[in-house]
């Protein structure tokens, strides 16, 4: 019964050091921003997404040496 951005504040606020990205279909502009300017969010990325752009994404976040 919530939508993606009050998900996320959930999510952020039992593990704040969690980064999150947002992948959606829908374009709402005030939810972005709201999580873009409360660093809920880290990235929004739309559909239909590039898959070796999510994996590059993760990578840099997340680099394994």
């Amino acid at each position: 019964g919530m939508n993606g951005i009050e998900l996320i504040k959930t999510i952020k606020s039992k593990t704040p050091e969690k980064t999150c990205l947002m992948l959606s279909a829908y374009y709402i502009s005030e939810a972005i921003e709201m999580g873009l300017d409360e660093s809920l969010i880290y990235k929004y990325i739309a559909k239909p997404w590039n898959r070796n752009e999510i994996v590059n994404l993760l990578s840099n976040l997340y680099p394994t040496s």
